[in-house]
Order: C-alpha cells, then sequence, then structure tokens
C-alpha cells in the first residue's frame, strides 16, 4: 500500500482509495484519512523528528521523518479513526531521545511537542513573536523605599537584565528586552506591598509612582504534608489577548518576608495562570494548575491513592483505579544511563499492555541503534484536568484551534516516583 506525504494547509478532506483484501479477493474500499500535524520541539537544534501511526492492532499505517516546525499533511488508508500516535525527538547535542506514545487517539490538527516540554492554555502561538525585539529602558520617578533592592519587574515577554537606582532621589531605571509592538510593563515592591502596572510601555519611558495600588499578599492552603517546589504565576492584562502576558510571580524571582505565600495585583489582570508544584518525602510530585480570574490559595491535590500499580515491568503494565477516574494516566520508561525517555499516555480504559511488545513492533528509525531491553520503569503520572475527555484535553494541548478557547480551567497532576 502506498503511503503519500506533502506539505500543504490545513486540511480534512476525506476520500476513498482500493486495497487488495487479505485473501486477495477483490479490493475493497478503504477510508483515506488525511491528517495536519506539525512537531515543534522546545530544543531547536532538533530539526528533524520520527512520527509513526499504528492501528491498536499494531500494524504499522506511516512511519515518516518530519522536519519540525512545519505543518505537514500525511495520508493514511484504515478503516481506524483513533490511532497509536507515537513521536521521537533526538536531541543530539545531549544525545537524549524522547519519545511519547498517545494510545487512542486522533492528532489531526495537533502542534506536538515532547511530553517534557508541552504546555497548557492559553497557547502563545503569536506571529508577532517573530517580529524582533529592541533593547529598552523604563525609568520610575517617586519610587517607595526599596529594602535590599528587593523589587520584582516584568514586561511582555520577559524580566529585567539590569537596573540602577537612586534611593536618594527616589529613582529607579530598569533595563530590559521588549517586543517591538504592544508592551505592559509590571512593577511590584514587595516590602511596602504596592504595585503598578502600565500600557503600552514606550522603547524608553519614564512612569511615575506617586499613585500606585497595593497588591494582594496571600498563604497556601494544602489537605497534604508537601514542599513547595516552585510557583509560577502570569497575569494577562487584556481581555481574550494571550500574547501579552506579564510574569507576576516566580519562587525564584521574588524574595519576601515570612507571613505570606504569595504577592500579586488583585485588578488590572483580566486572567491568571498559576502553575503550583509540590513534593512529598518520597520525591512524589504534585502539581496544581488554575487558569481563572482569581489566584487560588486552597490547593486540593490529586494523590498517590487515585492510582494503583498492581504490575510494573517492562512486559507488563497492569493499574487500577479506585477514585474518581482521571483524564488520562502515563507511565515513563527509560534506560539505565537515561539517555532514552519513553512516556506512554494512555485513557483509563486501556489498563493493561505490554510496553516491551509495543516498542519492538514500532521498529523506530531513530531508535534502531539503541539498546530497548533494559528500560525500567520511573514513573506513573496521573491527571484530572477539568471533565475533559482524553481525547479533549490533547486536543487543548496540542489543537491551536481548539486552545485558543481556553478549554482547561483546572488541572490538577500526580507524579509517583518509582525508583
Amino acid at each position: 500500500m502506498k503511503q503519500k506525504f506533502w506539505i500543504t494547509l490545513f486540511s480534512s478532506l476525506l476520500f476513498f482509495g482500493c486495497e487488495k483484501d487479505k485473501d486477495g479477493g477483490e479490493p475493497s474500499l478503504l477510508p483515506v484519512s488525511q491528517l495536519s500535524i506539525s512537531l515543534e520541539p522546545a530544543n531547536y537544534s532538533i530539526d528533524t523528528a520520527e512520527l509513526i501511526l499504528s492501528e491498536h492492532s499494531g500494524k504499522i499505517l506511516l512511519d515518516t521523518l518530519l522536519s519540525t516546525r512545519q505543518q505537514h499533511t500525511l495520508e493514511v488508508r484504515t478503516l481506524e479513526t483513533e490511532f497509536v500516535v507515537t513521536t521521537v525527538f533526538h536531541a543530539k547535542d545531549y544525545d537524549k531521545i524522547i519519545v511519547d506514545s498517545y494510545v487512542q487517539a486522533n492528532p489531526n490538527n495537533w502542534q506536538i511537542t515532547p511530553s517534557d516540554s508541552y504546555q497548557y492554555l492559553p497557547y502563545n502561538n503569536d506571529p508577532a513573536f517573530g517580529e524582533g525585539f529592541e533593547a529598552a529602558t523604563v525609568k520610575y520617578l517617586n519610587v517607595p523605599p526599596i529594602p535590599g533592592d528587593d523589587f520584582h519587574f516584568s514586561n511582555t515577554y520577559a524580566l529585567r537584565s539590569g537596573y540602577t537606582y537612586n534611593p536618594s532621589e527616589g529613582s529607579l531605571e530598569i533595563e530590559y528586552t521588549k517586543r517591538n509592538s504592544t508592551n505592559h510593563t509590571y512593577f511590584v515592591v514587595p516590602e511596602s506591598n504596592l504595585y503598578k502596572i502600565s500600557a503600552e510601555v514606550q522603547k524608553n519611558a519614564t512612569i511615575d509612582l506617586t499613585q500606585m495600588k497595593e497588591a494582594t499578599k496571600a498563604t497556601y492552603r494544602t489537605s497534604q504534608d508537601l514542599q513547595e517546589k516552585s510557583t509560577l504565576l502570569f497575569g494577562y492584562p487584556v481581555a481574550n489577548n494571550y500574547n501579552n502576558y506579564l510574569w507576576l510571580y516566580y519562587t525564584n524571582f521574588i524574595r519576601f518576608q515570612s507571613g505570606y505565600d504569595i504577592i500579586y495585583p488583585k485588578s488590572d489582570i483580566y486572567a491568571y495562570k498559576f502553575i503550583s508544584t509540590w513534593s512529598d518525602a518520597s520525591s512524589n510530585a504534585y502539581q496544581y494548575y488554575s487558569f481563572a480570574d482569581s489566584v487560588p490559595t486552597h490547593l486540593s491535590f490529586i494523590d498517590e491513592s487515585y492510582i494503583k500499580l498492581n504490575s510494573k515491568s517492562f512486559e507488563s503494565l497492569s493499574v487500577q483505579f479506585d477514585k474518581d477516574l482521571p483524564t488520562y494516566y502515563a507511565s515513563t520508561w527509560t534506560d539505565s544511563g537515561n539517555e532514552i525517555f519513553w512516556t506512554i499516555f494512555s485513557p483509563t480504559t486501556k489498563t493493561a499492555f505490554n510496553p516491551k511488545q509495543f516498542i519492538n513492533s514500532l521498529n523506530a528509525s531513530l531508535l534502531k541503534d539503541r539498546s530497548l531491553s533494559n528500560l525500567k520503569l520511573a514513573k506513573v503520572t496521573i491527571e484530572k484536568a477539568d471533565d475533559l475527555s482524553y481525547q479533549a484535553f490533547f486536543n487543548s494541548v496540542f489543537n491551536l484551534n481548539v486552545n485558543k478557547e481556553n478549554k482547561i480551567g483546572l488541572a490538577r497532576r500526580f507524579t509517583k516516583n518509582v525508583n
């Protein structure tokens, strides 16, 4: 059976072709499906990746090397509408291979990123992002006292690179890199609990801080004994514009006094993207994601009680769900040298399979010189995202047309460390 491949615009045409049946009889009609796919690695040294589409029976429908950051239309001839979708990204500069398999999925119009770098909504696929950046400065006047030079500044897409603070004059000049088009800036002094958001800031601007607003300080509440690893908070100052955001908070950038966990502007922001990661004594990871018009402080995590590992060998993986079903579960397998990271994403209806048989049947070109016999289970992840189905969740992550609508409001993830 011939396979066709070419680069084109988005397409969802459906037509029919002929194929001999298995007994050599008269040809039967099979639908020819066109899938529009782009591979978007975070590592810019990766310019080629492998894509494999197979049926649930294991039959390979397509195995091809694709250039990254380009939209491709691929033709497969099959009766199935859901596939096993496998991508292989090889980062040659540090010899790391990321393999991701999505079981029972339809990848049409997906822009697939490796599992170690995909992000939630809103997706910032902004044509203006490539328009260029320029060096800029903003000079603040009538600056409140800044003990220990403890302040935070951000603008659309960037943080500050340098600054000059003159407390006797009450002035602060900040150097940063700005986008050529619309630009917002955010300035906060945690000590005085004051902030200023300014819109349409020009290349070299002067901003008076005589009038500032009071920031909000909050503490987290959790039901488990966990340790915070990192928290990020992004703010969107313009309604429905997900390409213009401000980095409002990051645990490693803002130093603060005891008595609160996070500081942020309660007004001047249309929506907040909140991502907080925690861990327990067994190095299990917990993540809480929210996209809403407020910042969550009561963090209710999902945990190990949501999934049970009945078998975890390379020849047999078996899981069980005793509570509310997650949106998906994923198993990550690594070799002894941590050069291969293979993650299998599965719906909760498929609770048992043979990973070794699965990866060997793929016969991936980019894995032919690699030993796969010593792969071991490193971690198991479950995630519950709103009430989205398995397919709807990954459409929200990878399908640009869907994720512009911002389908995910709350997602909670738990990762069990198996090592």
